[in-house]
């Protein structure tokens, strides 16, 4: 038969032991929890360095693209009118790019519309 130990501590001291491992317990997880998060961090930011650098030469290749481009207009036109031709035309490319994307982000509801906007001033007067 197996023999059961008793233990000799009151109801309160039971109970002052598990706050006491529940309390060392909580605290190691959110230790644990700071350790990932730093490291998930960490890697983030070593990620980020080849893409930052890869944004950086992606900008300079385009300006590139487009100096060659004003550069072969030139021999046909003027420098100042291939210059002028090539900036109006990123510039559109660029104004047509932003409004897809101020589209997109009121379709997901993170940009208030211009009617949404009137729609708030009406309810405040």
């Amino acid at each position: 038969m197996p023999v059961i130990e008793q233990d000799s501590r009151s109801i309160t001291g039971v109970l002052q032991g598990i706050v006491h491992n529940v309390e060392v317990l909580v605290i190691s997880q959110v230790e644990l929890a700071k350790a990932e998060g730093r490291e998930t961090v960490r890697d983030g930011a070593k990620a980020m360095v080849p893409i930052g650098l890869g944004a950086m030469l992606g900008q300079l290749a385009l300006g590139l693209l487009l100096l060659a481009a004003v550069s072969g207009l030139a021999t046909r036109y003027p420098v100042w009118l291939s210059a002028l031709g090539v900036g109006v035309i990123t510039g559109i490319v660029a104004l047509v790019m932003i409004a897809q994307g101020r589209k997109q982000l009121a379709l997901l509801g993170q940009l208030p519309t211009n009617a949404s906007l009137r729609r708030e001033e009406s309810s405040h007067e």
